[in-house]
């Protein structure tokens, strides 16, 4: 498996106050990164296998793109928060999905000081602002990773609301 790091590329200043524009910028950057891969085969042994490291965590953790993905779906990627136990409810303990992530903001929100940073803070982040301080390591974690299921969402539906599906279900919570 290939390793890239990506985490320089993908820090995006607030090019302009257009969330739109900043998740072009975004989708670009990622798209274009897969496109340099090798095309191999159908043969899965000899399929050319990717980790991207997409963000570094202030806990000295990493959230990682691997592609491709078991989805068979072009541009598909999981998302791998490694070595974790962040998804406990799944076969891939390390990979979040959005019910997990979810879950683990409601168990979080009952912390009237974590519910106030995180929602003011998650709201940047789904306009694609960047965030460089956190509540805990609790927070940084779920809002890192919630930034690249947003992403992942942009690509995958980029002709529709992409990240708007999940913005939704987070402000649900209560």
């Amino acid at each position: 498996m290939v390793e890239i790091n990506l985490v320089w590329k993908i820090f995006l200043e607030n090019i302009s106050n257009d969330s739109t524009e900043n998740r072009n910028n975004l989708r670009k950057i990622i798209l274009n990164e897969f496109l340099k891969e090798n095309p191999w085969t159908w043969i899965w042994k000899l399929v050319s296998k990717y980790l991207y490291i997409v963000e570094k965590l202030n806990n000295w953790w990493k959230i990682c793109l691997r592609r491709p993905a078991n989805l068979k779906n072009g541009f598909d990627f999981l998302i791998l928060y490694p070595d974790s136990n962040i998804n406990k409810w799944s076969r891939l303990k390390d990979a979040p999905s959005f019910d997990n992530i979810l879950k683990i903001i409601q168990e979080n929100i009952k912390n009237i000081d974590f519910k106030n940073s995180f929602l003011e803070k998650i709201k940047l982040i789904y306009e694609c602002k960047n965030i460089d301080n956190f509540y805990s390591n609790e927070e940084e974690i779920i809002l890192k990773i919630s930034k690249w299921l947003f992403i992942e969402q942009d690509i995958r539906y980029w002709n529709y609301s992409g990240r708007d599906k999940f913005y939704l279900e987070i402000q649900k919570i209560k």
